[in-house]
């Protein structure tokens, strides 16, 4: 539902492509009121600290009318089964007029330049897991939809770069607490007595001024 609304409200294409969107996010609300009810009903029957429990909950409570649960349960999931196949054919359609309006591109997004891009990574498909199944999908082999290329199985990937993501260490006086105190600096201007005496720039003046 919020998924729906979200890119709905958000569509930055034709009217057709942002109503379709609102049309199946509001839908979506009445099929969240829809399983709210089917839980409620689920209550039904059960013992009476359960179903005072759920009845506290304001969908429960408007929901729990007596009804026999065998008389709607079945109905209303075959109606939210169908809803779901032709949401599917929905999109299928969309995307079809999409490329028809001169609206898609298969990489997104379309303006990035490709000399921008670790091209020699772009069909490469990572074996994250345990198990090797995954090769024998038509993700992982065979020319890619892009055209650009063939899909490559990389069985056991290798960091592409020896860098740790550790920086240099900096001064813990701007960025932060180092491992070891940082001793004091007298030859830094700063208007903040250091070990008892003044550094420079007049900084004995400026501490004399704010105690006297």
């Amino acid at each position: 539902m919020m998924s729906y609304l979200f890119q709905g409200w958000n569509s930055r294409a034709p009217q057709k492509y942002r109503d379709m969107l609102l049309d199946i996010g509001t839908e979506e609300i009445g099929h969240v009121e829809m399983l709210s009810v089917m839980i409620v009903r689920l209550h039904e029957g059960a013992p009476p600290n359960e179903q005072e429990d759920a009845a506290k909950n304001p969908m429960g409570g408007t929901a729990m009318n007596g009804m026999d649960v065998r008389d709607v349960m079945t109905g209303m999931l075959s109606i939210n089964l169908a809803h779901d196949i032709m949401h599917q054919n929905q999109w299928a359609a969309a995307i079809e007029e999409l490329k028809a309006d001169g609206l898609e591109d298969f990489i997104v997004p379309g303006t990035m330049p490709l000399d921008r891009v670790r091209m020699d990574q772009a069909h490469v498909f990572w074996n994250h897991s345990q198990g090797k199944e995954s090769r024998e999908g038509r993700w992982a082999k065979k020319q890619t939809p892009d055209g650009l290329g063939e899909f490559e199985y990389l069985a056991n990937p290798k960091p592409l770069s020896s860098d740790q993501g550790s920086l240099p260490t900096g001064d813990p006086r701007l960025h932060g607490t180092s491992k070891q105190p940082t001793p004091p600096s007298s030859t830094v201007s700063s208007p903040n007595p250091v070990n008892g005496q003044n550094g420079g720039g007049g900084g004995g003046k400026i501490v004399e001024k704010i105690t006297s």
